[in-house]
C-alpha cells in the first residue's frame, strides 16, 4: 500500500507500524503496534492526520509529486507545511 493508504489505515485503526514492502518502491506494509520491532517505524495518528489533511488540500500536481516521494520525505514536507500554517494563525 502507498503511504497515503497507510495514513488512511492509521486514521481508522490508530497507531500502526510500517516498513517498506517488497512489492516495489514506495509500497509499505503495516502491522498493529504492540511493541517496537526492529526495521519497523511507528506511524501515529497525529502524523497521519497532518499528512492526510495536507494531501487532500493539495492540487493534483502536488499530489502527484508527493506520491513519488518516500514516506519519510512526505512526513517532513507535511510537518513543515503544518508548522508554517500554524505560525500564521
Amino acid at each position: 500500500m502507498t503511504f497515503m493508504e497507510v495514513c488512511g489505515q492509521v486514521a481508522e485503526k490508530g497507531m500502526l507500524l510500517m516498513r517498506p514492502h517488497d512489492d516495489g518502491p514506495l509500497q509499505y506494509e503495516v502491522r498493529p503496534w504492540v511493541e517496537q520491532c526492529p526495521g519497523w517505524v511507528i506511524v501515529d495518528s497525529m502524523t497521519a492526520g497532518v499528512c492526510l489533511q495536507i494531501y487532500k488540500a493539495a492540487s493534483d500536481e502536488i499530489k502527484q509529486k508527493l506520491e513519488q516521494k518516500s514516506a519519510m520525505e512526505v512526513i517532513r514536507i507535511c510537518w513543515y507545511i503544518y508548522r508554517q500554517i500554524s505560525e500564521q494563525t
